[in-house]
């Protein structure tokens, strides 16, 4: 059930709309719509329960001049509406993403994606998601073991799964991003022996060697994590990097370089550019003293 409260407000009263704000501040109301109305305007305030509402209503009706009127109204799942009216989203030449499983076509030969939306960042609409998913589509059976770091939703996590990756280590240092890949692992039906979902960040292992790595995030992370992203690589993996702007290409290119991983292929969408990286060496440091 929604619980809503419907604010009759006269023309050209700044006072009670200053009042009105700051009880609405101090509530626990959550969110606000205004229309306008004959000689004034309505908002309508949303509750997720009668008693809060209903308290908020006899101090606004306290205030006089305004009219105010409780309703209460059966819940409609937006969030479903809303997905339900998305269509399928035919990403590069493999991938299908779609945000329920119900609107995957039936004989579809694509890679079929389920990922709702949620509040974890990745569902295939955006255009660096895209890109990535893009550039794995050329993955080849020699990629035994890959990361994703900043996985989110896991989308490009179980992409490498689905197109036959063994084991796929799924990193996000926000722990409230784990429960969402846990359950789009399980919509998408992925083998639990093949993406081990990991709260931390590639400096938690140790003694590991990275065939393919993803990292859709922002430069401001990507490029301080290379000198160890490069240590976790075997020479000749590769990595794919995005969530970058087109006028950042060459600050990530160039530190990229300096940590022995060269861009051997990169595209762009929009503002957004991408780049597949190999490591063809590992930089040579010098100790301390030497």
């Amino acid at each position: 059930m929604d619980y809503l409260l419907r604010l009759s407000i006269p023309r050209d009263r700044g006072d009670l709309e200053t009042l009105i704000d700051e009880l609405l501040f101090l509530s626990p109301a959550l969110g606000s719509e205004e229309s306008p109305s004959g000689d004034g305007s309505v908002r309508t305030v949303y509750f997720e329960d009668a008693a809060a509402r209903d308290d908020l209503a006899w101090r606004l009706r306290a205030l006089g001049s305004i009219e105010v009127t409780a309703e209460d109204r059966l819940s409609f799942d937006w969030l479903e509406h809303y997905e339900q009216s998305l269509q399928p989203m035919e990403i590069g030449e493999r991938f299908l993403v779609v945000p329920s499983e119900s609107l995957i076509p039936s004989g579809t030969s694509r890679i079929a994606i389920v990922v709702p939306q949620e509040r974890a960042f990745g569902t295939g609409s955006h255009e660096t998601t895209s890109l990535c998913l893009r550039m794995l589509e050329s993955i080849g059976s020699s990629d035994r073991l890959a990361a994703d770091v900043g996985t989110g939703s896991g989308i490009l996590a179980m992409a490498m799964a689905l197109l036959g990756v063994p084991r796929v280590i799924a990193f996000d240092s926000d722990f409230e991003a784990i429960p969402v890949l846990d359950r789009n692992l399980a919509r998408n039906r992925v083998d639990q022996g093949r993406v081990f979902p990991f709260c931390g960040t590639l400096d938690a292992l140790r003694d590991v060697q990275f065939d393919l790595v993803t990292m859709n995030i922002i430069p401001e992370v990507i490029i301080p994590m290379l000198p160890l992203l490069s240590e976790r690589m075997r020479v000749g993996g590769r990595v794919i990097v995005s969530g970058i702007l087109r006028e950042r290409r060459d600050e990530v290119v160039f530190a990229a370089a300096d940590e022995g991983i060269d861009v051997v292929r990169e595209a762009v969408a929009g503002d957004w550019w991408c780049g597949e990286g190999l490591l063809r060496a590992r930089a040579q440091r010098r100790s301390i003293g030497t």
